[in-house]
Parts: structure tokens; C-alpha cells; sequence
């Protein structure tokens, strides 16, 4: 009742609210979850600002792809349809969980943030209170920018340190496993000076799920069929993974 109550006085004071339309951005970085970003925390958390600013709720665009890279296929796509709304007469606000998802070229953010300004478009970050103005955008955007470089140098570190060692590089889990340190005597024999670093262990919680696409895939379904059904599961279920249908394929092939 509260909260009827506060979103009807929210539009009265703002009578023209619901005519903006708020547009969802979603991005992961790659297929892989962050800790905390999973795309369904980031939609329903989106989708709950869109609703407490009485806004009418526009398509979801959504990316697995590093937030430096600018030509991301749909924050492209999210520009290009705010464009066009603004040129229909439709006030846009873009909506995102924070300004490091949206992206982390410094530039770019600055750049885009000024051009939809500029059509009368806004943008919203759920977890940074609304709106950031240029010093806001700067100085997050700096931080952004900045975690990319230590990242980059951090895992270069690691990778000369695993070379130096003679030991293979472990990359990503497959889906259905996880990696983990060793726990046996035997275990931590083999990960010092040989071909096993860590432990390749079965993900409990998406195990059940990649059997049964095998199982499917052993009945005759098709790529595309199986590729819809994994849509349907969630995030735990695939461990965060964006999988479509080429990655779905990989999956049925590999050896592991």
C-alpha cells in the first residue's frame, strides 16, 4: 500500500514520468559471472528503479563483453534506438547497475553521456543513486578505467609466475565443473612441477543441467532447440554463462 502510495505522488509531482521510457543495460564481462553482476541481479534491480520512477519499461539490451570495447553489439544498438526515440519525440533514460557496467572507457562514457544529453536522454545507475554529473562520471569512470590496467597487470603477474613454474595455464572451468585446490596428498603431488595445477571438480549446481542437454542432444534435438531450453535456465544453473548456441556446441564436443 506504502508503496502504490509513494509511486501515485511520485507521478503527480512529475506528471510527465510516465512518458519517458527507461531502457534496461546489462553486461557481464565475457560469459563468465562477476561476483555480484550476474545478469539476473542486474535486471531485477533495474526493473525495480524503472518501476519506483513510474516509467514505462523499454527492451532489454544486454552484452558479455569487455566494457573497454566500444563496439559492443548491443550498446550500440542502445545508442542507436535512444537516437531515434529522442528523434520521435520520446524521453529515454538508460538504465544501468553501475557506471562500470554500462562501460569502462573513460572517454567513451563521457562522450555518450554528453550526446544524450544533448537529445534530452538521461543516464541512471541503480547502485551510484540516480544521475552522476561530469565530476561523478569522471572520477568513477577514472576508477573503471584503472581497475582494467591493475587487472590486466595482476594476471599478466600470474601467468609469468605459472610459466616460471613449468605449469600449464588452467583457463575457465567447462560447464558442469569448477576448479579447485588440491585437497589429497596425492592431489597436491601431482600440482607441483606436473600437468594438474589445480583440481578439475564437478559444479554440483550445474551438473544436472549439462547432463540433461546430453541427453537431449542424444535424443536428436537440434542446436537451436537445445540452445532455447538452456535460455530457460538460471543463472546458478549455467554458472553464469552466457551460452548460445556456437557455445552450446563446444560444450558437445568437448572432451571433457
Amino acid at each position: 500500500m506504502a508503496s502504490a502510495w509513494f509511486r501515485r505522488r511520485q507521478r503527480a509531482e512529475a506528471p510527465d514520468a510516465v512518458d519517458v521510457i527507461g531502457l534496461p543495460y546489462l553486461r557481464v564481462s565475457s560469459g563468465k559471472q562477476e561476483r555480484g553482476y550476474s545478469p539476473e541481479a542486474q535486471r531485477r534491480e533495474i526493473a525495480a528503479y524503472i518501476r519506483r520512477m513510474g516509467w514505462e519499461p523499454g527492451p532489454e539490451y544486454r552484452d558479455a563483453d569487455r566494457g573497454t570495447k566500444i563496439s559492443r553489439s548491443d550498446y550500440q544498438r542502445l545508442l542507436t534506438d535512444a537516437r531515434r526515440l529522442t528523434a520521435e519525440g520520446r524521453r529515454v533514460a538508460i538504465v544501468s547497475v553501475a557506471l562500470d557496467r554500462y562501460g569502462r572507457n573513460l572517454e567513451e562514457q563521457l562522450r555518450s553521456k554528453r550526446e544524450l544529453a544533448a537529445q534530452g536522454a538521461s543516464l541512471h545507475f541503480t547502485r551510484e543513486g540516480g544521475e552522476l554529473d561530469d565530476d561523478g562520471t569522471i572520477m568513477r569512470g577514472w576508477m573503471a578505467q584503472k581497475e582494467v590496467q591493475k587487472l590486466g597487470e595482476r594476471v599478466t603477474a600470474s601467468k609469468r609466475v605459472v610459466a616460471d613454474m613449468g605449469l600449464p595455464p588452467s583457463g575457465p572451468a567447462p560447464w558442469g565443473y569448477r576448479w579447485r585446490l588440491p585437497q589429497t596428498a596425492e592431489e597436491e603431488r601431482l600440482s607441483v612441477g606436473k600437468a594438474v595445477r589445480r583440481v578439475l571438480a564437478v559444479a554440483e549446481n550445474e551438473a544436472p543441467a549439462v547432463r540433461t542437454l546430453f541427453a537431449r542432444a542424444a535424443s536428436g534435438e537440434t542446436l537451436g532447440t537445445l540452445a532455447r531450453w538452456v535460455a530457460t535456465l538460471d543463472d546458478e544453473e549455467r554458472g553464469g554463462r552466457v551460452l548460445k548456441r556456437s557455445a552450446i556446441g563446444r560444450v558437445l564436443r568437448s572432451g571433457v
